[in-house]
């Protein structure tokens, strides 16, 4: 009999799980630091898909975070709930991490394939609820099972360190010893470092996760052959894992049933990998539908292109961003702003050049240059190879000249000056589109504007009605550029387009004054002509959406004046906001605007006033470490 193997555990200590400290002690730190690796990746990827099923706003993203934090919790409680029965060696770290690579790749399906489970159309907005079970259903395999597999390891390595004699909690630094004072029992060293390792260990394979998903996954590899690397990077570890097992006393009569499962997930990750291409398209298709051409994952978005006879159009992230060709809406974002600058040189185009912007701009005689951003570099390549040659020709242009930067950096170090800006960023349905509205990028813009410069933009409104939500959001628009431009107009129609000049008295409504600028450049154009601009600058239909502008209830709430919109008070963003959930149902508006009658003040009194009860409540446990240690566990998740 080998007498150097793992000696029983003490029946003075507290039930501690079994388990042998050599290969487990290795088994759990390769464990837990491919699962932080893994967990990263599916965690970003899981949420990017989910926000494009959701057309995703910061609530839905607190709904998705929500879940996956709820599961992994209760995995993890699962997994310290029966590491004290069980009897754990590394052939269950095993077992655990060909589930976990199991379940990434079928989650990502899951997802995809929730528009046809659960009956959602193209472009209609997922009602809260309904994102909720989506987001419970769709996390719940893999966080689970990741939380299942972190208290396992934990409960592997500090069953280690007390095996060793290491205890498990400190006093005042010194050493205690095993069986009190004066037992004579063997010396205990204080905290020692196994169950340390588990955390280090973790934290570093999360970071590695993040680095590789950015810089080497997401620019070479789909999102489904990502999951798929990821899977079987999670089944080679088990297969290790296997490897190390085969002399552990401890494993014994175990591997059946773990065979069985690291065989499927084996069989699975591969026969995915070697089909990944057709099975990326399968599931795009059950995502978006028959009209779907193309999908592309970048490291700013995922880009999804559909053909609907000659047009191609582009969501990102879900919302639709342009479409082309699309003269009526080309024209419309181009022109009016052009014609209202007396002549026009040189402008800065913030986006969509792809669409046909830049060869509107074109047009006018006067331009001599154009600078076109478009922070993402792969957007016009990947847009460009769907789309007619006429329509990519403009860019080739030596006027134009292509800058792959984010706008707020370019306006931060540029030297250029222009007669007129034009963006075309999409409403601020989000936080990160709504910095594309507040005074501190109009003052950046403010910088680079020429006397009698102007900056154009359009957002999502009504023709002939506008409702008391949305007049307040495009209030909301018109309070911010007020602090920045000397004068604002709004030119009304399916979209409002915003103008404001950096001097007074140079924009006008005169639309036989346009109508001369038109002529004198030779344009002629298919949607903005004489016509179209009589109707649009109608002074009836200017003094109507100026009313709408001014009302001041929305729903009953009281009178109050619409705040500026600043990077850290996305104001433009929250009346989107009240928007979106007007479209959803009445009670969510009604919560929002409750939530917006209260001041930050009365908002943190009330959890500071939680937080207090929670400490009175928890007083007479503050001499037993575990309550403490619980309460500011939960204390710093919430924060």
């Amino acid at each position: 009999m080998d007498n150097t193997s793992a000696p029983p555990c003490r029946q003075t200590d507290p039930p501690l799980p079994c388990l042998s400290q050599r290969p487990a002690a290795k088994s759990a730190f390769l464990a837990i630091s491919v699962a932080g690796f893994a967990g990263t990746v599916a965690q970003i990827l899981m949420v990017r898909e989910l926000l494009v099923l959701y057309y995703g706003n910061e609530l839905s993203s607190g709904l998705v975070f929500s879940s996956w934090l709820l599961w992994t919790a209760l995995g993890s409680a699962l997994g310290g709930l029966g590491s004290g029965r069980a009897r754990l060696s590394a052939v269950t770290l095993a077992l655990v991490l060909s589930l976990l690579a199991l379940s990434l790749p079928a989650t990502l399906l899951w997802v995809r394939a929730s528009r046809i489970l659960w009956g959602i159309p193209l472009g209609e907005l997922v009602p809260p609820g309904k994102m909720l079970i989506i987001a419970l259903t769709a996390t719940a395999p893999f966080c689970t099972t990741n939380g299942l597999l972190f208290a396992l390891a934990w409960a592997v390595q500090a069953g280690i360190a007390r095996r060793r004699g290491e205890s498990l909690a400190t006093d005042s630094g010194t050493d205690t010893e095993l069986g009190g004072a004066g037992n004579g029992g063997p010396t205990r060293k204080p905290w020692g470092l196994q169950p340390l390792v588990i955390y280090l260990g973790e934290a570093a394979g999360a970071a590695l996760g993040g680095l590789c998903l950015y810089f080497v996954l997401l620019p070479s590899l789909s999102v489904l052959t990502t999951t798929l690397v990821d899977g079987l990077l999670l089944w080679l570890a088990a297969s290790l894992l296997l490897a190390w097992s085969r002399k552990d006393p401890l494993s014994g009569g175990r591997f059946g049933l773990v065979g069985a499962v690291w065989l499927l997930a084996g069989f699975a990750v591969l026969s995915g990998c070697f089909q990944a291409e057709a099975l990326d398209r399968l599931s795009r298709r059950w995502q978006w539908g028959p009209d779907l051409v193309a999908g592309y994952d970048t490291p700013y978005h995922h880009l999804s292109l559909f053909r609907r006879q000659n047009q191609i159009s582009v969501f990102a992230n879900g919302l639709w961003w342009f479409s082309a060709p699309d003269p009526q809406t080309a024209e419309y974002s181009v022109h009016i702003a052009l014609l209202e600058h007396p002549e026009p040189r040189q402008v800065l185009l913030v986006g969509s050049g792809i669409a046909g912007l830049a060869g509107e701009i074109l047009k006018h005689p006067t331009v001599a240059r154009i600078d076109y951003i478009e922070a993402d570099p792969q957007v016009v390549p990947l847009v460009g190879s769907h789309l007619p040659r006429e329509e990519t020709a403009p860019l080739d242009d030596p006027r134009v000249r292509l800058h792959h930067v984010d706008a707020t950096s370019f306006l931060r170090q540029c030297a250029q000056r222009y007669d007129v800006v034009i963006l075309h960023c999409g409403d601020p349905m989000n936080l990160q589109t709504n910095r594309f509205y507040t005074v501190e990028f109009y003052r950046r813009i403010a910088k680079v504007l020429n006397p009698g410069g102007l900056v154009a933009f359009a957002v999502g409104a009504s023709a002939d009605l506008v409702g008391a939500v949305q007049a307040r959001f495009l209030k909301s628009l018109r309070t911010t550029l007020r602090v920045v431009f000397a004068e604002v107009m709004i030119f009304p129609g399916e979209t409002a387009r915003f103008l404001a000049c950096n001097q007074a008295h140079r924009l006008t409504t005169d639309p036989k004054q346009l109508v001369g600028r038109l002529q004198v450049r030779g344009l002629h154009l298919r949607y903005v002509r004489e016509d179209t601009l009589e109707d649009a600058l109608d002074p009836l239909r200017l003094t109507t959406l100026a009313a709408a502008l001014d009302q001041r209830t929305v729903a009953g709430s009281p009178p109050q004046p619409v705040p500026v919109n600043w990077d850290f008070q996305p104001i433009c963003y929250f009346q989107n906001l009240l928007l979106w959930a007007a479209q959803l149902h009445g009670n969510i508006l009604q919560g929002l605007l409750t939530l917006q009658r209260y001041q930050a003040a009365w908002l943190w009194s009330g959890v500071l006033i939680q937080v207090l009860i929670v400490l009175c409540l928890m007083n007479r446990s503050w001499s037993r470490p575990g309550a403490a240690v619980g309460f500011n566990v939960l204390l710093v998740g919430g924060v």
